[in-house]
């Protein structure tokens, strides 16, 4: 673990502007105030700036900051362009606008984030440092979450969690919590999450969370003020409440694809990852040999003539291998009925991404011209 932690340096920067503000203190102050989530105090060193120093772009990203946290849309129009295109960019992505952000920044983070929540992925590299580590692991999370890798993101999350607190930067923290919850489909944690982030001041992570809680407890949420405004938040509920239409952010579209059959126990073949039969939240215990029949016989329409050309590649080390093929296929019919995440994974590219063997190369190419043809 780090022995950097922001308590420590926020208390020593509050010190330091109580005696004498300066700009660079202030800045420093206000991004750890950020990376804190301590949203409600960012307004009191804004108001120190404002009264003993000139105002520069970065006072403006950080009032816009908290304004976009607190969900005040109107005051938020009002400082717009006075906002650096970096942050103009994090608020776009946050409030449901990935194309418009992507045209404004060129953080690697905040792509990442977008190209998520439009349902494709970005490679990032690792950082090595345990500050941005944190912030990656956010991102990384979110990623698998998105994808339907469900097992590294709850990964993510139990790595994340412990290492965010003992730095003090609560915000990611919060959003690791806020993952565990939604993945584990477990409202205990989204409700901590929820008010915890209230305390904080963080009104974006209030209302979010309290969708997802009342999706899982089967309940609806009217949005009503400046929340109903905010495109994210519309998507989201209409998602959660089970509408049906065509929505730009295919990440969360996507998500809820997957988090109605995780709370309503529905099977399925995932072949995020690694290929995989679930039954809600586990992994069903099947041979692999099976499995991959499956999603043959999935890729070729259920024509096991088809399939059977293959048998050699599925079956190389049998001296009958079409024999064996017969004999899987039988058991691999019992599921042939249940539905595939095969969509959204060769969207986002995680397809068979952790599977080794030609079987998965000829899959892949079948998928692909099969969701092509439809």
């Amino acid at each position: 673990m780090s022995g950097f932690n922001l308590n420590v340096e926020i208390n020593r920067l509050k010190k330091r502007i109580r005696e004498k503000p300066d700009v660079e203190s202030l800045k420093t102050l206000l991004r750890y105030l950020a990376a804190e989530g301590l949203i409600r105090e960012i307004p009191k060193y804004l108001k120190i700036w404002r009264e003993s120093l000139p105002l520069d772009e970065i006072f403006y990203t950080f009032l816009g900051l908290y304004y976009a946290r607190t969900l005040k849309v109107g005051k938020l129009k009002g400082i717009w362009k006075k906002i650096p295109n970096e942050y103009k960019a994090v608020i776009l992505m946050s409030y449901g606008y990935p194309e418009k952000a992507l045209k404004l920044t060129s953080d690697e983070y905040t792509k990442a984030n977008c190209y998520y929540l439009m349902g494709k992925d970005y490679e990032l590299d690792k950082p090595l440092d345990d500050a941005n580590r944190v912030i990656y692991n956010n991102i990384l999370g979110a990623k698998y979450t998105l994808s339907g890798e469900f097992e590294k993101a709850i990964n993510v999350s139990e790595e994340n969690f412990p290492l965010a607190v003992s730095m003090g930067m609560y915000g990611p923290a919060i959003n690791s919590y806020i993952s565990k919850g939604i993945v584990e489909c477990d409202t205990v944690p989204l409700i901590v999450a929820s008010l915890v982030s209230k305390h904080l001041g963080d009104r974006y992570n209030y209302i979010k969370t309290g969708i997802y809680i009342r999706f899982f407890k089967g309940l609806r949420v009217r949005l009503k003020g400046d929340t109903a405004k905010i495109r994210y938040f519309r998507v989201l509920n209409d998602l959660a409440s089970g509408k049906d239409g065509v929505y730009s952010l295919i990440g969360l579209k996507n998500l809820f694809w997957y988090l109605n059959k995780r709370k309503t126990g529905e099977m399925y073949l995932s072949f995020a990852g690694k290929l995989k039969l679930m039954k809600g939240k586990g992994e069903m215990k099947e041979r692999k040999k099976t499995l991959i029949v499956l999603a043959f016989m999935k890729a070729f329409n259920n024509d096991a003539d088809k399939v059977k050309k293959y048998a050699h590649l599925i079956f190389p080390e049998s001296f009958s291998p079409k024999r064996r093929l017969g004999e899987y296929i039988s058991r691999a019919r019992a599921y042939i009925g249940v539905d595939t995440d095969a969509f959204i994974t060769l969207r986002f590219g995680n397809f068979l991404r952790d599977e080794v063997g030609e079987w998965k190369n000829i899959i892949l190419h079948r998928m692909k011209t099969y969701v092509g043809e439809h």
